[in-house]
């Protein structure tokens, strides 16, 4: 499982590690959370107030 985990941060970059690193390029965010990516893809409207 640690190969696999080393092989794909080579690849995509240390930000694969985080549970939303998958969308750090797209946001220019290294750490970005569920509500930013909710804005970004104007969905934010649906998030509880």
């Amino acid at each position: 499982m640690t190969a696999r985990c080393d092989a794909l941060e080579g690849r995509f970059g240390k930000e694969m590690h985080n549970e939303y690193g998958w969308a750090s390029v797209a946001l220019k965010n290294p750490k970005p959370n569920f509500a930013q990516i909710q804005k970004a893809a104007s969905l934010d409207h649906w998030r509880p107030r």
